[in-house]
């Protein structure tokens, strides 16, 4: 059994133009030591996703309609507030996008810090304070003495996010969900974050969620990629394989979008063209044929599953749990281990 195993989740929000589809069957599976990557736009529903695993979907507006967060085989989704709350933190802790929401503004950091483990572990405030300077100190606060005393609007957005990880990792927890986790650091303490967190997982077995955006983070630490559109996981694979040959024509896109120092001056930056889809309307067939090069008539008549690309037993071991929700994934295949391999006008839907 999983760590984590996440089953057909749903999340919807009730707005004023209507329901929007948030999430919609979101399945995850995540093993001890293990890195998995949730990549997509803003607005494709990785941080909801996430959070709903811990049960943070603030309700209302928001509904859990259907599925299962088992961790250690306890559905999450059925746990009480008090289970809850012995889980957060301690066996999975979270670190939030918005590092200035996520601290309170009337407390000084130190107090904050050390209800982690005052809660979650019994210490006493002196010997709390002092692990909490440690922890600080690792994520390469300067002064954390200092620091424990200020309060978060004397912090630079940086800074607070480094004290959002060490809060997060505090416990040593068994599950880390890292939402964007390093975007208001610059390049060099970057490196700094993401090799805590790779000794973290070495020396304690900790298995990390790390939602983002960015894919040349995505391809330093992630084991394996779940790329999301319109609320949906529409490719998963292992990170070498999503880098080497995307299977979808999303994540083509995102990937040609990155800059690459191997791009010469005449090769221009790609962009995907057109926005993401009004998720409260239905959406008719595949909810990227509107943006997608590689469209046909019966993307927008069907809506692809997530399948496979094992096309018989003995394929399994040669493409292991690798699937992609495009009908025309082989043609994408082709495209990206040639250059200029796009569709011709003549394969696309006027």
């Amino acid at each position: 059994m999983s760590l984590l195993e996440v089953k057909h989740l749903r999340v919807r929000f009730d707005t004023a133009r209507g329901p929007l589809q948030a999430v919609d069957e979101f399945s995850l599976e995540l093993e001890a030591g293990e890195t998995v990557a949730l990549v997509g736009e803003s607005g494709s529903g990785k941080s909801v996703a996430s959070q709903a695993i811990l049960g943070l979907v603030q309700s209302p507006p928001g509904v859990i309609e259907t599925g299962e967060v088992l961790f250690g085989g306890e559905n999450l989704l059925e746990a009480s507030r008090q289970r809850l709350g012995q889980v957060r933190g301690r066996e999975i802790a979270m670190v939030f996008q918005d590092p200035h929401s996520a601290l309170h503004p009337l407390l000084p950091i130190g107090v904050q810090l050390c209800e982690v483990l005052e809660v979650h572990e019994g210490l006493p405030r002196k010997e709390a304070w002092k692990r909490c300077v440690r922890a600080l100190d690792e994520v390469g606060l300067s002064d954390p003495e200092q620091r424990m005393e200020a309060y978060a609007h004397e912090l630079s957005g940086g800074m607070r996010q480094r004290v959002l990880i060490a809060m997060a990792l505090l416990c040593r927890p068994k599950i880390l969900i890292a939402d964007e986790p390093t975007t208001a650091l610059d390049a060099t303490v970057q490196v700094q974050i993401l090799d805590l967190l790779r000794r973290l997982q070495r020396d304690h077995g900790t298995a990390i969620l790390f939602v983002s955006h960015d894919l040349g983070l995505v391809g330093r630490v992630a084991d394996r990629v779940l790329v999301m559109y319109a609320g949906r996981v529409i490719e998963s694979a292992d990170a070498m394989q999503v880098f080497e040959r995307p299977m979808h024509p999303y994540t083509l896109g995102l990937l040609e979008s990155v800059p690459r120092l191997s791009r010469t001056s005449e090769m221009k930056l790609k962009s995907i063209p057109g926005s993401p889809p009004d998720m409260t309307q239905p959406i008719a067939g595949c909810a990227f044929a509107p943006r997608c090069e590689f469209v046909r008539q019966r993307c927008t008549l069907e809506r692809p599953p997530l399948a496979s690309l094992a096309k018989s037993v003995s394929q399994v071991l040669l493409v292991g749990g690798r699937r992609s929700a495009c009908f025309e994934r082989e043609r994408v295949g082709r495209a990206a281990e040639s250059p200029g391999g796009l569709p011709g006008d003549e394969e696309r839907v006027p």
